[in-house]
């Protein structure tokens, strides 16, 4: 069967970084895109999860949770242990979006996203998750096993779509086409940039985009609001 012509823009973990987020948008501005398929993780790291949510109203967009989405939504029942123990690991970031940036309807918005989702474009059967089809914090890297692959290759998707390692993937297994766009907001294959994946539904063709913007705003940004966390500068970087 010829599927009609069908491009799609694939990104995620977007974690704040508006300026990535807006790089990537303005490269997709370049290709016709129909939609825009999200992996999850608008928020945490980096420090304008409003900015980001502003943005996504004006897009057409398919969205899943992911797990920094998640931990948002449970930050309110955390205590003071563990919500030091979340600072220490990815900073101030998430703490700044639950108390200061989102509004409790953009906070409910990411609380009840679903963790995955399922649906036909121009005959094509995709699956949207996070981590896994099966476990949002599941990382499925792009050197994961076949026989791992092999678990959801089981003929009912034609594409499945993940995020949450950081690293773009394109593996196909059986019929299964697997594909990680990378990270908008924080790429952790030591490119500097912001990631993205074109999806031709018609001719079953996908490309990993790399997109350059003003690293080093964010950069500072970092430095200044989570010292402590030198990851959180460092990675964009590239090192």
């Amino acid at each position: 069967m010829k599927v009609k012509k069908m491009q799609l823009a694939v990104l995620g973990d977007i974690h704040g970084n508006i300026n990535a987020f807006n790089a990537v948008l303005e490269d997709i501005k370049n290709e016709s895109v129909n939609k825009l398929l999200i992996t999850g993780d608008l928020v945490g790291y980096y420090y304008h999860a409003d900015q980001v949510l502003n943005v996504l109203k004006d897009l057409d967009y398919e969205l899943v949770q992911g797990n920094h989405d998640y931990m948002l939504s449970e930050f309110y029942t955390w205590d003071v242990e563990m919500k030091d123990a979340y600072r220490k690991k990815y900073g101030t970031a998430l703490e700044c979006a639950a108390k200061e940036l989102l509004g409790k309807e953009q906070i409910s918005y990411l609380a009840n996203l679903p963790h995955s989702k399922e649906f036909v474009i121009a005959g094509r059967r995709i699956l949207l998750c996070h981590g896994s089809p099966l476990d949002r914090d599941e990382y499925l890297y792009p050197d994961v096993a076949e026989d791992v692959l092999n678990r959801f290759a089981n003929g009912k998707f034609d594409v499945v779509i993940m995020g949450h390692t950081h690293y773009p993937m394109i593996r196909r297994c059986n019929s299964t086409l697997f594909l990680n766009p990378g990270s908008v907001g924080q790429p952790r294959n030591k490119r500097p940039g912001a990631s993205w994946a074109l999806l031709d539904l018609e001719n079953f063709d996908v490309q990993i985009r790399q997109v350059t913007y003003d690293i080093e705003e964010v950069v500072v940004e970092a430095r200044q609001n989570d010292p402590e966390v030198p990851y959180l500068a460092e990675v964009l970087m590239g090192r």
